[in-house]
Parts: C-alpha cells; sequence; structure tokens
C-alpha cells in the first residue's frame, strides 16, 4: 500500500502544492441523500508525495483550493470528480489531462476504467474491497485511506506512459483538448429547479448515488 499523509488541516497543505505544477486529483464523495454530491476527500499525488485531505474539517480551506485549483490536474474519468470540486470550491482547476481520455486516444476501451488501466501499464492488481465505504464518517479507517491513496498513486505515472505514445503519435494535443471540454462550467451549472426535476426521473441515480468505481 501507498505511504500516504492524512490532512485535517487543508490550508497547512498549500505550501506543499506551490512547489509542483503538476498533481494527480482523485476525490470520494457521497450522493445519498442529495442531488448534490457531498465531497468528503481529496487525495492528491505529487512527484514525491500522497495527501489525504478532509474537506469535512472546520478548518481553513481557502488557501487550499486556491493551491490546488492553480495546479495542472491528471485525472481520471475525470468528469465526476470536477463537478463535485466546483459544486464544493465554485472554480475550476487551471486544467486538466484525462487518463481515460488519452487511453481511449490510443485505442483502449473508451470507459476504461482506473484499475484496468492501472493493470494494462504496470500490471499492478489493484484493491476494490472499499468502493461502497462510507466517506463521510469520522473517523476514516486507514483502510479507507490507504484504497483512496492507490487511487492516485498511478496517475502520474501514467500521464508520463500515456503522454509519450500519444505525443509519439502526433496525438497528445488531441487528449489536451477533449480534456479541456471537461472544464466548461456549463456542464456542471444545474440550478435547483433542474436538479429536483432531474432527480425525480426515472433511473436519473443508476450509478450515480454510489462512490465511483475502480472498474
Amino acid at each position: 500500500m501507498p505511504h500516504y499523509r492524512f490532512v485535517e488541516q487543508p490550508d497547512s497543505l498549500a505550501p506543499s502544492l506551490t512547489a509542483y505544477g503538476r498533481v494527480g486529483v482523485d476525490t470520494e464523495f457521497m450522493r445519498e441523500k442529495t442531488y448534490f454530491a457531498q465531497l468528503c476527500l481529496v487525495q492528491i499525488a505529487t512527484s514525491k508525495d500522497i495527501y489525504c485531505v478532509d474537506p469535512l474539517t472546520d478548518s481553513s480551506k481557502k488557501t487550499f483550493w486556491q493551491e490546488l485549483l492553480a495546479s495542472d490536474w491528471v485525472v481520471h474519468s475525470a468528469r465526476q470528480d470536477i463537478e463535485v470540486v466546483y459544486q464544493t470550491a465554485g472554480s475550476m482547476p487551471a486544467s486538466i489531462f484525462d487518463t481515460q481520455i488519452a487511453a481511449g486516444l490510443l485505442g483502449h476501451p473508451a470507459q476504461m476504467g482506473y484499475a484496468s488501466l492501472v493493470k494494462e501499464l504496470f500490471n499492478v492488481d489493484m484493491e476494490k474491497s472499499h468502493t461502497r465505504a462510507d466517506w463521510t464518517k469520522r473517523p476514516l479507517r486507514e483502510a479507507f485511506l490507504e484504497y483512496a491513496a492507490e487511487d492516485v498513486e498511478y496517475l502520474l505515472p501514467a500521464f508520463e506512459h500515456l503522454g509519450e505514445r500519444l505525443d509519439a503519435k502526433g496525438r497528445l494535443e488531441w487528449a489536451r483538448e477533449d480534456s479541456r471540454l471537461l472544464l466548461d462550467p456549463k456542464l456542471y451549472d444545474l440550478g435547483a429547479d433542474q436538479a429536483l426535476t432531474d432527480s425525480r426521473a426515472p433511473g436519473h441515480f443508476a450509478g450515480a448515488n454510489a462512490p465511483q468505481q475502480r472498474g
């Protein structure tokens, strides 16, 4: 399991983020009782460290969000992560690179899961036993945090690997452009009326209530 640091005072992490232009990011959230997801954990990988940041703490998060959102993010299947961060922090990251999009441009299945990508690139089998964890409960179990930290452990290596292959094929800018399309606020600006209407639609929550799957 990866070594990580659990951060209960998010603003204390801001100086560490300033030193890195690119970070791997993942989130854990719950969407059981309300239409809008509740952000429960933010996992961040730099080239040296992994952090699991608690966004439910009463401690200040202003500087944390400023520094994190100013970074270039590497994310896998980014749309739900961007959505919950945008709804929580009110802003988008400066840029993203979606490894699911990148893998698709190299001939992998269009909706390839993170665990499948990690297996394909690094021959590593990822743990799946905590995909149904309740991330709102505190304190978080160590096993949950280890699982969450693993979700960002391979993001930056995957970026390097996929980026090199895309560049060799002349498709790197395609991946960047398709990833940029996910930063359109119109994708996530749902008013309360729209949220209520959608939440009543049959099957709307199919697969959306539960935490994300590694698949």
